[in-house]
């Protein structure tokens, strides 16, 4: 605080306190601060100040003078120190406002002259600065708030004194404006070297794009390294953005940030629309894979928005742990369902067929690292191999197996186009057959675990089961029938004893290929049916008997579908074969040609063109033969003619 420069010796003063109309509140030097030279009290408070300080700790006055004093006594005051802004005025109920230097100079000296004797003046004065609030801050008020208030006064007023109350009681004290400024603009330097050194060690990145798009120089250092250079302050947002981000979305993103400075948008109301949440770096920026995320927040003065907050972080690590989160939780869901599935399997059969299914696998990987001598050879056997699997993985009920498998076809039929394998492209296969084997391993270990957990739960070993063919065949019907909306079922004459077991294999593979055939071209809709006056659950059934023929075993498989379309075969071996001039026997046996078939798409369970060949193939090794055989509209029969093995001849 100030001290009230006064002329004389000490003791001279106190007699002058004594007599003076002035009241001090305790003893002088309570009431003001050291005596030094103004610039050298200046640099003292404003020194101590930090961005906290509150108007406790700026300078002071509090010399106060009743209404009815003298306007002789306030010049006196005035005149004595130059440095005092005003006095404070009071009457019995308190305070009434201050009378400062220029209201003193402009409403009192000038018109009434500097040596002023009646009360008049003084009372004329109180009744011009009472007409309005006087502006009383609490003396902790933080001074920005201070010189924000200060500046909402009638602009009159704004370099007035302003009162301070130090205790709510009506003590009341000056502060001269020049001295708020002074603190301010301190504070004000503090703040923003406090900043600076706060933006110099945060983590995160901020940074200030103003109302011309342009980035302020206050940002934290981070920014520099997320967006890859140094020279920000000053350059345009928007540009900043179009080097990093493609075309559309740069554009979305400069559209977006003329949104924000909008303000007539509710900024609440456009935070889901922020194009730049998470966007991945431009391959053409020529920076490596990066993925950012910018969020941006308003900042204003009143209504105007002057600019706007821009929190940028690099969100390249929380992508990638998302999407190996995203691979986790898929490969545990796959786990769950594969576990569901084996649990409905008979433990005989599915560990017979993941057996066979690990080694041929493994085959196809052989086949893989011998290709060199014939390409094409190579890719049509693992297709075969494939085809095989995935048809008895249906069969069984694996159809994770099922649908893995598919997909590796699929990867297969894209070297089966070319008229002329590379042996570079069987590099393809190498990620589907590491995948087929973890699918293999990971069942294995499964089987495992709920076999230790069924021995514990009962004390003894898993009972297992023998293969039921049938069974299989009947899944396969009724997933296939909910699956295309065609409602089937299956009928089998046979018995296990009948089949030697050598025919098992081909067989088995015969009677998936023949039911897959029936329910994708041969079972009709169930309007289709209805209107043919068909039941509309079709019927797929075979058998297994003794030929007419002595010493031949004969395979029947029939269903009561829609025949062979002839005309529409004729077509498709013209296309596909380049055969013409089919008669019907030919159309009805073009059908086991290697790439035939009339089916528009691939699908899991057709198009492909292999399979009928395949089994002809397998069921020639063994000595016989396969006919088709058709009525339109009624029925389609495959017949398979084998030789019984020696020793079962009849």
């Amino acid at each position: 605080m100030r001290k009230i420069r006064l002329r004389g010796a000490w003791p001279e003063r106190i007699e002058w306190f004594r007599r003076s109309p002035f009241r001090f509140e305790g003893s002088p030097r309570a009431v003001t601060a050291a005596e030094p030279a103004p610039f050298a009290m200046e640099a003292t408070f404003l020194t101590s100040l930090t961005p906290q300080s509150t108007l406790a700790e700026l300078p002071t006055w509090n010399v106060r003078l009743p209404v009815t004093a003298l306007g002789s006594e306030i010049d006196l005051a005035l005149r004595r120190d130059p440095e005092l802004p005003g006095v404070v005025v009071f009457d019995a109920d308190g305070v009434r406002g201050a009378v400062s230097r220029s209201q003193f100079q402009q409403t009192i000296s000038r018109p009434f002259g500097r040596e002023v004797v009646a009360p008049r003046a003084i009372r004329y004065l109180i009744d011009e600065i009472s007409s309005g609030d006087p502006l009383i801050l609490d003396i902790n008020t933080p001074v920005q708030d201070a010189v924000r208030l200060s500046l909402a006064r009638d602009k009159t007023m704004i370099y007035e004194p302003i009162l301070i109350s130090a205790n709510g009681s009506g003590d009341a004290r000056l502060i001269g404006f020049p001295d708020l400024l002074r603190a301010d603009s301190r504070i004000s330097f503090l703040r923003n070297q406090q900043m600076q050194e706060i933006l110099a060690t945060v983590q995160e990145g901020f940074l200030l794009v103003g109302r011309d798009h342009r980035i302020a120089s206050e940002y934290s250092r981070s920014v520099e390294t997320i967006l890859g250079r140094s020279d920000l302050s000053g350059f345009p947002f928007p540009d900043l953005l179009g080097e990093l981000l493609d075309a559309d979305r740069a554009e979305l993103a400069r559209g977006y940030l003329e949104t924000l400075f909008n303000p007539n948008v509710i900024e609440r109301l456009v935070a889901d629309i922020n194009p730049l949440k998470s966007v991945q770096i431009s391959a053409s920026s020529g920076r490596p894979r990066q993925h950012l995320g910018f969020a941006f927040r308003r900042s204003t003065e009143g209504k105007d928005i002057r600019r706007i907050l821009v929190r940028v972080e690099d969100r390249t690590r929380e992508v990638e742990l998302a999407a190996e989160l995203e691979v986790q939780e898929r490969q545990a869901a796959r786990r769950v369902d594969l576990a569901m599935e084996m649990m409905q399997i008979e433990p005989d059969a599915l560990t017979d067929y993941l057996t066979r299914f690990l080694a041929e696998v493994a085959q196809i990987g052989r086949l893989r690292a011998k290709a060199a001598g014939s390409p094409r050879a190579t890719v049509d056997a693992m297709f075969r191999i494939l085809h095989s699997l995935k048809g008895e993985a249906g069969v069984i009920g694996l159809r994770s197996f099922a649908s893995a498998l598919h997909q590796a076809e699929d990867v297969i039929e894209t070297l089966r186009d070319g008229s002329a394998p590379e042996l570079e492209g069987l590099d393809r296969v190498d990620p589907s057959l590491e995948s087929l084997l973890g699918l293999g391993s990971e069942a294995k270990d499964l089987i495992a675990r709920l076999s230790a957990l069924v021995s514990r739960k009962t004390g003894e070993p898993a009972e297992a089961r023998p293969l039921d063919l049938v069974a299989g065949l009947e899944r396969l019907v009724a997933e296939m029938a909910e699956r295309l909306g065609k409602p089937a079922r299956l009928v089998a004459h046979w018995n296990t004893d009948d089949l030697p077991h050598a025919y098992h294999g081909v067989i088995r593979e015969a009677l998936i290929q023949f039911t897959r055939n029936s329910m994708v071209h041969g079972v009709e809709t169930q309007q289709e049916r209805l209107e043919a006056r068909k039941p509309l659950t079709a019927v797929l059934q075979f058998m297994v008997r003794r030929h007419e023929q002595p010493g031949q075993l004969e395979i029947i498989f029939q269903d009561d579908g829609r025949g062979l379309d002839l005309d529409r075969i004729r077509v498709r071996a013209s296309q596909i074969l380049g055969l013409d001039g089919l008669d019907d026997e030919q159309a009805a046996q073009v059908i086991f040609e290697p790439g035939f078939s009339t089916a528009q798409a691939v699908t899991s369970d057709a198009g492909r063109g292999v399979g009928l060949d395949l089994i002809r193939a397998d069921v020639e090794s063994l000595g016989g033969m396969i006919l088709a055989h058709s009525d339109e509209g009624r029925f389609c029969a495959f017949q398979i003619v084998l030789p019984l093995q020696p020793g079962e001849r009849s």
